[in-house]
């Protein structure tokens, strides 16, 4: 009895967390784009560095292709939004934040449907 009530608590909480992380993105979505540059270069440092470790793990591993198709997609995917939260309670630069995550969005976007048009 006590397992399923935790569990079922535990289920409500997260099935809300995604809700509540695109709220607080709304709240602070106003990308100006003003540190262009420096958010590609985040970007790029993210897509190229998951890749690379990815490819690491992948010859340690000896992973399929199914694997290692994961690991691509995972490269290629946006920058989570919890990167806003650490931003927030860190107090940090919120504006460099949401301009990562908007930019990032729209990169992955068009990375993954060039994958999956040539894979």
């Amino acid at each position: 009895f006590p397992y399923t009530t935790l569990f079922r608590s535990i289920q409500n909480i997260a099935s809300i967390t995604g809700t509540l992380i695109m709220i607080a993105l709304g709240a602070y979505f106003t990308p100006k784009f003003s540190k262009l540059k420096l958010s590609i270069i985040v970007i790029l440092v993210k897509m190229i560095g998951v890749l690379f470790i990815g490819f690491v793990i992948g010859k340690i591993l000896s992973l399929d292709e199914m694997g290692k198709m994961l690991i691509l997609l995972g490269a290629m995917s946006p920058v989570g939004n919890n990167v806003l939260s650490y931003a927030m309670v860190t107090d940090g630069d919120m504006e460099m934040a949401t301009n990562v995550i908007s930019l990032s969005n729209v990169v992955s976007f068009i990375t993954i449907s060039i994958l999956l048009l040539i894979l």
